[in-house]
């Protein structure tokens, strides 16, 4: 395969031959501030990998929930919009 170019034993953009150090990995939760707010306060979020928390910036009590919990809601939400739909149609 003269066309062909081999990636083995080659020094690429992140690998350590290259000079180029990536980022480690690190433990700590993704941390966001977030545009909506409640009662006036904006809300903070922070994402870990099996779930995520919710508060409100400048408060200690934190609400945890997790991922399948979350998604199951927005199940719910859309399946409720939709019977909605059906019900004015009618």
């Amino acid at each position: 395969m003269h066309g062909a170019r081999s990636l083995r034993g080659r020094a690429g953009k992140g690998s350590a031959a290259s000079g180029v150090r990536m980022t480690p990995a690190t433990n700590r939760p993704t941390i966001r501030e977030l545009s909506a707010c409640n009662k006036g306060r904006p809300l903070v979020i922070e994402v870990f990998p099996g779930y995520l928390t919710l508060r409100e910036k400048g408060r200690r009590f934190k609400v945890s929930v997790d991922y399948q919990s979350v998604l199951h809601l927005g199940y719910k939400k859309l399946a409720n919009e939709k019977k909605a739909q059906r019900k004015a149609r009618a």
